[in-house]
């Protein structure tokens, strides 16, 4: 049984969605290597600096790029051009990738934009086709919000529930449908019937694997938060990183600071990301610094805190938990399947209540005065070795692929 990673056009960057998922299996394998699983040839580990790099000097001069960079600058063309590219756009496979394909029993795609474009030359060889997406919402809801483009939707809804169909073709079509855990699904049956009622349809080729990261392979420097802010030692460092956004819960992000803050004080919020398209608060217990490294940040806050309005499975917790950071998560989507595993240093909230988050968050504050935080910070570092570190991935990743292959072979005979 061989299986091959459709990274073709996705850049290996330890970043999120499937750029940061394909990173971390392939900078895993680099280093353990395995018979059952391949990369698409060419497809490296490298960090965006070197991405962007080969970019401007393949590209930069041609006219494509120049037609490209002009319809950028304007929103709604730009819009138009994405939506072309994730929905209506045929890519033609080269003969070398059509026999490239021969070779493998499964060919895993990211992203349900693969299938609708190439589906018919994945079709033309024997190859199985696993599907794995990795957005927060369905794909056209995620391009709205976006581009903002929520008013032409509101005004004419049939045209997104046209999007909505069309992307449930990439589901029908695959062999093989991956998913994280089963509540990383939430997402999507919440906002479109057609996407529930789909994964009620497609149950028997369905399977999870729940995301992995590798280890810290660098030592992490010092930023010296305190000296930089001039925050108080005996301060609550509160951190969030990623997008400013609603579908992340930024806005509530706000409100619950403003409740913490009435009862403690002396709370910090650290925000990584770029502040768009929602801003932060105007207080100086809000900080803003932008996109920052994660590992660096994470070393010097007390409690991470992820309020996301509806949740696929996020990286950013996977890192969090590695570096043993105490995390307050709102019971949403892939989240729910941390509240199942009752750990010590994981605190869950229902997303509307930000009172109840602000008090968790006041108990972590006397956790760390009275000297106790240690215990949340060694259960979180355990949980991850023993569930989220990248071997434990592969192993389930080949473990439930030989299922369907063994399967599959019972079926022919």
């Amino acid at each position: 049984m061989k299986v091959l990673i459709w990274t073709k056009n996705i850049p290996l960057i330890n970043k999120g969605g499937p750029n940061g998922y394909c990173y971390n299996i392939k900078s895993y394998l680099d280093e353990h290597p395995c018979d059952e699983i391949d990369f698409y040839p060419g497809s490296k580990c490298c960090d965006s600096v070197e991405v962007s790099a080969q970019t401007d000097n393949s590209q930069n001069k041609s006219l494509k790029r120049k037609i490209y960079n002009f319809i950028k600058k304007n929103n709604f063309l730009f819009f138009l051009l994405t939506i072309y590219a994730l929905f209506f756009k045929k890519n033609h496979l080269s003969d070398e990738d059509k026999s490239l394909l021969q070779k493998y029993d499964f060919v895993h795609v990211h992203g349900s934009y693969e299938i609708l474009s190439s589906f018919l030359n994945y079709k033309s060889t024997k190859t199985k086709v696993i599907l794995t997406t990795h957005t927060p919402e369905p794909l056209i809801d995620e391009e709205i919000e976006r581009f903002g483009m929520d008013f032409l939707f509101k005004i004419m809804p049939c045209i997104r529930n046209f999007f909505l169909r069309r992307e449930i073709k990439a589901y029908e079509r695959a062999d093989l449908v991956m998913f994280p855990v089963a509540e990383a699904r939430e997402p999507y049956a919440n906002r479109s019937f057609y996407h529930k009622r789909i994964f009620d349809l497609i149950e028997e080729k369905t399977f999870y694997v729940p995301t992995a990261i590798n280890h810290l392979n660098e030592e992490v420097r010092n930023i010296n938060l305190l000296d930089k802010f001039s925050i108080p030692e005996k301060s609550l460092k509160i951190c969030y990183i990623g997008r400013h956004n609603e579908i992340k819960g930024y806005d509530q992000l706000k409100k619950i600071a403003c409740r913490t803050w009435t009862k403690l004080p002396n709370a910090f919020f650290i925000v990584g990301g770029k502040e768009y398209p929602l801003k932060g608060l105007q207080d100086s217990r809000w900080i803003e610094l932008g996109w920052i490294k994660t590992s660096e940040l994470l070393k010097e806050i007390d409690v991470f805190i992820l309020p996301n309005r509806e949740t696929y499975f996020d990286i950013i917790l996977l890192e969090v938990l590695r570096q043993g950071v105490p995390v307050v998560i709102s019971k949403t989507g892939g989240n729910k399947w941390f509240e199942k595993k009752n750990v010590a240093g994981i605190h869950c909230y229902d997303y509307s209540d930000e009172d109840g988050c602000s008090r968790i968050l006041q108990e972590i504050y006397t956790n760390k005065i009275n000297g106790r935080i240690s215990l949340q910070k060694e259960a979180n570092i355990d949980f991850f070795e023993q569930n989220l570190f990248m071997s434990k991935y592969v192993e389930n990743y080949i473990s439930s692929l030989k299922k369907f292959f063994d399967y599959s072979l019972q079926t022919k005979s």
